[in-house]
């Protein structure tokens, strides 16, 4: 087997068994509210996730957020905007 065929199989692994992993303790922050995080959003909430984040540049996170009670922030950086940001 390559090595590259190995750490995918490993990668598989580690995916498959998402599911029984608990997120009972855990925080999850998604960034965005596209497709992936909707899908996301979804996952968490099947597997109990209850501390989840969602940030995005729109409203849209606040509504993805709203059905699983999870917090929501909204808004951006205009360009070469830094004053918001901290280090």
């Amino acid at each position: 087997m390559s090595h590259n065929l190995r750490e995918t199989s490993a990668a598989y692994e580690r995916i498959s068994t998402l599911d029984q992993i608990s997120f009972d303790n855990k925080s999850v922050l998604l960034i965005g509210a596209g497709l992936m995080a909707k899908q996301y959003a979804t996952a968490l909430s099947t597997m109990g996730t209850k501390e989840v984040t969602i940030v995005s540049t729109s409203t849209s996170s606040t509504k993805l957020a709203a059905p699983y009670n999870y917090k929501a922030s909204s808004g951006g950086f205009g360009k070469g905007d830094r004053s918001k940001l901290y280090y």
